[in-house]
């Protein structure tokens, strides 16, 4: 929303440089961006501000309730979840003396994090996880394939199971037909 914000004033201000009448430029914002497109007081607000010589789009602080999410109480909840994964968002609040909602907000829209089995986890993996797992994975096949004989049928079954053609995913969500672990692509689709 606030890059929306953004766009939109940024857009009044080269406007008003064109030398553009308040009207059109009403008229121009209305018309790009709808019904998400600011009143006409506040569009005229910015036109004003931008003849005037404002040059940052950012709105003038004011007062009201101050906020508390800032960088420091960002890193310092990750730091506490890197702590210990277990932690509640009532404990990380009172730790950094802000209220619940906020830190959950920091938890959720900050971080990214989802409370899974009571413990804190990233919503994606990041890169470098993403290439563990594949790495990882390799190395099992790896081993199952020098080791193959070995291995149950239920072992095998389970494997196989695991192993998803990602073009035979249909859109509910499950899967009709399983790779066999046994055939050279399937070295290469891990890899990807």
């Amino acid at each position: 929303m606030e890059n929306r914000y953004f766009e939109i004033r940024s857009n009044i201000k080269f406007l008003v440089k064109l030398e553009w009448k308040g009207t059109q430029i009403i008229e121009a914002v209305e018309k790009v961006y709808g019904t998400h497109a600011p009143k006409k007081t506040t569009v005229y607000k910015w036109i004003l501000q931008f003849k005037e010589g404002r040059d940052d789009f950012e709105d003038d602080p004011h007062s009201g309730r101050p906020t508390s999410k800032n960088y420091e109480n960002i890193e310092a909840a990750r730091n506490l979840i890197e702590e210990d994964q277990r932690i509640t968002v009532n404990q990380i609040a009172m730790s950094l003396d802000i209220s619940y909602g906020l830190a959950n907000s920091i938890l959720h829209d900050n971080l990214g994090l989802s409370k899974l089995s009571a413990r804190w986890v990233p919503k994606a993996l990041r890169p470098d996880q993403q290439n563990l797992r594949s790495d990882l994975s390799l190395t099992l096949l790896n081993k199952i394939e020098a080791d193959e004989e070995q291995l149950s049928p239920e072992m095998k079954l389970g494997f196989t199971s695991m192993i998803l053609s990602p073009k035979n995913s249909q859109s509910n969500g499950s899967h009709t037909d399983l790779q066999d672990p046994s055939s050279s692509n399937l070295k290469s689709q891990l890899k990807k």
